[in-house]
């Protein structure tokens, strides 16, 4: 009896919980556009810059082809957990986001040693204008990997709140929902994953030119 009232509360809540979940799919479809044309506009702007000013002066820190790489690793990692919870493993699920949390952790420690590196030089925000724009770029791009870092710990936060309560587990295992909301954070993920490709092939590219 307390199964079927369970079940029915679930059917009951479903309708509005796909609606909740298309609008979330709309504003992500939507902000990943703005992010896109953004990041395009400031590029656009630095190659402007650096066509006509004089002065215009590059550095790209070694720092930061580690950290392509280690971003890279966490967008794997998320699609390891991806696959996890489809196979209904919550552990599994649990441990493939946590690699992809403290990969994602990483990233942005390493971009700051990275910044340091370019202060400690003298090349800081208000400085050259080649400079301040790495400075722009990479940290706009640094604010967007922590709103998804912020919304990976709430979903581990979830997952290990179920793997020590059995009971919880079993309901939310065949949960839809919660599918749909970790394929939209895996998504944005790999979004800011690709963003951050683009940017350091953009950088390594002026740094060479």
């Amino acid at each position: 009896m307390q199964k079927r009232h369970i079940s029915s509360n679930r059917v009951n809540a479903a309708p509005s919980s796909n609606h909740t979940l298309s609008i979330g799919k709309v504003v992500l479809m939507a902000s990943i556009t703005a992010m896109s044309i953004l990041f395009l506009a400031f590029s656009a702007s630095f190659v402007y810059s650096r066509l006509f000013n004089a002065e215009f002066q590059f550095y790209l820190p070694n720092i930061f082809h580690a950290t392509t790489a280690i971003i890279l690793c966490s967008s794997v990692t998320m699609v390891y957990a991806m696959a996890a919870q489809k196979r209904e493993q919550e552990r599994q699920y649990f441990q493939a986001l946590a690699v992809s949390f403290s990969l994602g952790i990483m990233f942005l420690i390493l971009q700051v040693v990275g910044w340091r590196e370019m202060t400690g030089q003298g090349m800081t925000l208000s400085g050259n204008q080649g400079h301040s724009f790495l400075y722009l770029l990479s940290g706009l791009h640094g604010l967007h990997v922590l709103g998804g870092l912020g919304v990976m710990a709430y979903s581990l936060f979830k997952s290990y709140r179920r793997l020590n309560d059995p009971v919880a587990e079993l309901l939310f295992s065949v949960d839809p929902t919660r599918a749909r909301r970790l394929g939209l954070l895996a998504t944005y993920w790999h979004f800011v994953d690709a963003l951050w490709l683009y940017l350091y092939v953009f950088f390594v590219v002026n740094a060479l030119v």
